[in-house]
């Protein structure tokens, strides 16, 4: 017999012995090396059966995230006026206005564009908390 070695799960080693032209295999030892196999034809597809699982769940989380971030950013707000509102700003509307700032461009908004609108602190520091979350 000819044999070779195969690895299973690190240090672990399944022999299995191809028979050469002259010998024939035993019924014992064919059991065995039929045994080995369904043995290793188990792990894999158990393995296989984990991995889908996994992906399924990673899909779904994905798919799920995607849709809040979306929902949230747009059709929660369908315009500046909602989002002032919810932050208790409205009182400051005429600067967005003045500056023609909408929706998309105030969630864009950074410190320094707040400063350079003359925006109070207190005001800056909510509306960059407001931006924050929804990025």
């Amino acid at each position: 017999k000819q044999w070779y070695q195969r690895r299973v799960r690190g240090r672990k080693a399944i022999r299995i012995g191809v028979p050469s032209r002259r010998t024939t295999l035993s019924d014992r030892s064919i059991a065995k090396e039929q045994s080995h196999i369904r043995t290793e034809l188990s792990r894999i597809s158990l393995r296989l059966s984990h991995l889908s699982r996994d992906m399924k769940h990673l899909k779904r989380l994905s798919g799920n995230e995607k849709r809040t971030t979306t929902s949230s950013t747009t059709a929660k707000y369908r315009n500046l006026d909602e989002i002032l509102n919810q932050l208790h700003i409205k009182e400051h509307k005429d600067v967005f206005v003045r500056e023609k700032i909408g929706k998309d461009d105030f969630l864009q908004l950074t410190k320094s564009d707040l400063k350079e609108l003359g925006l109070p602190l207190g005001i800056r520091k909510r509306i960059l908390a407001f931006v924050r979350s929804k990025r």
